[in-house]
């Protein structure tokens, strides 16, 4: 995975994944966020407090938005 974020205040402003292979990406993070893969909500599963994890495609690019 390629990972960009921006931060603010400690905070996440901006976010975005490139998956290169495809697979499951785990994202820790104790702020709420959704992602998106272009207009389209990725379905997250919470697997531990402070973790999610979703499925990726090859080539796919997913936006993280803070709530």
């Amino acid at each position: 995975f390629e990972v960009a974020m921006g931060w603010k205040a400690g905070k996440l402003t901006s976010g975005r994944v490139t998956s290169r292979n495809g697979g499951l990406c785990r994202l820790k993070t104790q702020q709420p966020v959704r992602i998106m893969a272009g207009k389209t909500a990725i379905t997250a599963t919470r697997t531990a407090p402070n973790e999610l994890t979703f499925p990726t495609k090859p080539g796919g690019v997913y936006t993280l938005l803070s709530d």
